[in-house]
């Protein structure tokens, strides 16, 4: 993760939220859905923007997406804020690893903010390929939400 001056941005404004062009929303499922290719035992990914909601996912209907993406944005909040408290501000990624499989949290700075990247993956998973592969995806993933040109617009909810 990067310091807070480098990341710095106000959220939007109350019944707004922060929102990418359709052409780059592809362009991030693409990035995951290679991820998913290129990684064997990957149950689902997604892209969660600097307001907390999903950006791109894919994967497992059974994962309740909007729920996952705030949890996702607060891991990643919290990997930070811990880390600079303890001497550690630059944490990459948090790795919760279960009996059931494991998933991969990290962080995806950008110009406009910071966005949150995370993975499941089944216990068959090898968690150091898991991990590599993420830090590839979101390498891709910084690059499309760095050029692309977000603006907060007014979101009925």
């Amino acid at each position: 993760m990067t310091t807070s001056s480098e990341t710095s941005v106000h959220p939007p404004a109350t019944g707004e939220r922060f929102q990418l062009a359709d052409h780059t929303k592809l362009a991030c499922r693409a990035l995951l859905a290679d991820f998913r290719e290129s990684t064997p035992g990957i149950r689902a990914a997604g892209l969660v923007g600097p307001d907390g909601f999903e950006v791109a996912s894919i994967g497992a209907k059974s994962i309740a997406v909007g729920k996952v993406a705030a949890l996702t944005s607060t891991l990643v909040a919290v990997a930070h804020a811990f880390g600079q408290e303890v001497g550690l501000p630059a944490c990459r990624d948090v790795i919760l690893d279960t009996d059931a499989g494991c998933s991969v949290f990290m962080a995806v700075p950008s110009p406009k903010g910071v966005y949150a990247f995370y993975a499941v993956a089944d216990d068959g998973a090898l968690v150091g390929r898991v991990l590599s592969q993420a830090r590839i995806c979101v390498q891709g993933l910084r690059a499309e939400v760095s050029a692309a040109s977000p603006e907060p617009r007014r979101v009925t909810p």
